[in-house]
C-alpha cells in the first residue's frame, strides 16, 4: 500500500509540473497574441492617418492626365483622333412636281413623273482632332466632315464628297480658322434627317453652301464679333454660261452677335451680319465677254 501511495503522489506532482508549465507556455502567447493585435493595430492607425483626401486625390488623378497628354502630344503620329459619323438610309417618294429624285428643293416648271426609291448617299463619315497648344498658347483642333452626295442614284458607288473641312486655333476669348464652312451670314442649320446632303431650307433661303473661308472671331462677355475672307460660288445666279466657269471671286463677311443661354438647350441671340464682294473682277470678267457669246452688247450685271 505505502509503495502505491508513493507512486501516485509522484504521479499527482509530475502532473501538476506539466500543467504548470502547460499554463504558463499559454500566459506566454497571451502575452505575444496582445503584442501583435497592439502593433496591428498602430500600424492601422498610421495607414488611415496617411489616407489621402478628396482634394488630394483629384489632385494626383489631373496630375497623370497631365503627364499622359504631355506624352502622347510628344510622341510622333500618335495624336488622338477621333472618328464620328451617321448612316442614314433613306426611302422616298415624290410627286410629279418635284424637281428632283431623293431631295427635292424646288417645284418643277414642266411636271414630270412621279418618282421612288431608296439610297444611302446622305450617310455622313466626320473625323476630328483635338491637339497640343500651338502658337502663343492657342489649342489647336481640326475636323473633316464628309458623305457620299455626289453620287446618284442609279446604282454604282458614289463618291465621297468633302462637306466641310477646317483647322482652328482657340484662345481664351479668341479664334483662327480656316477651311471650308457655312457662311456667317447664316451660321445656324434646322435639324433634319430628309435633308442632309444639303441643309434643310435650302429653297426657303437658307444660305448653306460650304466655301473656303479664312475667320477671325473675338469674344467679349455677351457679345461675339467675326469676321471672314471667303470665295464665293455664284453658279446658280442665272448668269450666261460662258461666264459661269469664273464665278468666283473674294468677299469679306462681317458678323455681330449678342446672346443669352437659358441651359444647355435653350439660348436667345440677336445678330447683324452682312457680305461684301469684290466687284472690279465682275467687271473685268463681263468686259471680256463677247456680244456674241452673251447675245447682247451690253454686259451681264448682277
Amino acid at each position: 500500500m505505502r509503495k502505491r501511495a508513493l507512486l501516485l503522489a509522484a504521479a499527482v506532482s509530475l502532473a501538476a509540473q506539466d500543467l504548470s508549465a502547460i499554463l504558463a507556455r499559454l500566459e506566454k502567447l497571451e502575452a505575444e497574441n496582445r503584442e501583435l493585435r497592439g502593433e496591428v493595430k498602430q500600424l492601422r492607425d498610421i495607414v488611415e492617418g496617411a489616407k489621402p483626401t478628396v482634394a488630394e486625390r483629384l489632385a494626383i488623378v489631373e496630375r497623370r492626365v497631365e503627364e499622359q497628354a504631355s506624352t502622347k502630344v510628344e510622341a510622333p503620329n500618335r495624336y488622338p483622333l477621333e472618328i464620328t459619323g451617321m448612316a442614314v438610309f433613306q426611302a422616298f417618294y415624290n410627286t410629279r412636281g418635284a424637281n428632283g429624285l431623293d431631295v427635292p428643293t424646288t417645284a418643277a416648271v414642266t411636271p414630270g413623273r412621279a418618282s421612288a426609291g431608296a439610297s444611302p448617299r446622305q450617310s455622313v463619315i466626320g473625323l476630328r482632332y483635338h491637339g497640343p497648344q500651338t502658337v502663343f498658347g492657342g489649342k489647336g483642333s481640326c475636323s473633316m466632315y464628309m458623305d457620299f452626295w455626289d453620287g446618284n442614284t442609279e446604282g454604282g458607288a458614289p463618291p465621297f464628297r468633302v462637306r466641310t473641312a477646317e483647322v482652328t486655333v482657340d484662345w481664351a476669348t479668341r479664334s483662327l480658322a480656316l477651311g471650308m464652312m457655312k457662311p456667317l451670314i447664316s451660321p445656324h442649320d434646322p435639324s433634319s434627317f430628309a435633308y442632309i446632303g444639303i441643309s434643310p431650307l435650302t429653297s426657303s433661303g437658307n444660305l448653306w453652301r460650304w466655301q473656303p473661308q479664312l475667320r477671325f472671331e473675338q469674344r467679349a462677355g455677351w457679345f461675339k464679333g467675326q469676321a471672314a475672307f471667303m470665295q464665293t460660288s455664284e453658279d446658280s445666279t442665272g448668269a450666261p454660261a460662258n461666264l459661269l466657269n469664273a464665278r468666283r471671286r473674294p468677299g469679306l463677311e462681317l458678323r455681330g452677335s449678342a446672346n443669352h443661354s437659358f441651359d444647355d438647350t435653350r439660348r436667345v441671340e440677336v445678330a447683324s451680319a452682312g457680305i461684301s464682294r469684290s466687284r472690279a473682277s465682275a467687271a473685268r470678267r463681263c468686259r471680256r465677254a463677247s456680244p456674241a457669246s452673251t447675245g447682247s452688247s451690253r454686259p451681264y450685271r448682277n
